[in-house]
């Protein structure tokens, strides 16, 4: 599942890297992140909305906060400036961060089913 989510993930956020921006500074990306990931993570037929026990309004907080924890962990590990090769990578990173902190933090809230369970259901 945290592959797939990497992988959504980062489809989500290439569209943040559009052919006009050559390069970006990653403080411009940590704002994009924070506009884009909790509308992507928290939309209606979303896996984070299927698959736990939660609201649009908690989903989103949720979003948010694990965007405030994971930010700073991976700072460190981005450069400065970022470009369409290396910006939809550092975006997953901190997308896959963000997903696995829900899956550990609501997992006694997380919805036992077929599609729930099955990783290709959320392609």
């Amino acid at each position: 599942m945290k592959q797939l989510l990497l992988i959504s993930t980062t489809i989500l956020l290439c569209a943040s890297f559009n052919a006009n921006a050559v390069e970006r500074e990653k403080e411009a990306l940590f704002a994009q992140l924070e506009k884009v990931l909790p509308d992507g993570f928290c939309k209606e037929g979303s896996y984070f909305r299927e698959c736990f026990h939660l609201d649009r309004a908690s989903c989103i907080e949720g979003t948010k906060g694990g965007l405030e924890a994971c930010i700073p962990k991976i700072r460190p590990q981005i450069p400065n400036m970022l470009n369409e090769s290396n910006g939809p990578h550092y975006a997953g990173l901190i997308g896959a961060c963000v997903a696995q902190g829900f899956e550990v933090g609501l997992a006694k809230r997380r919805v036992n089913s077929s599609r729930c369970n099955d990783p290709t259901a959320w392609k």
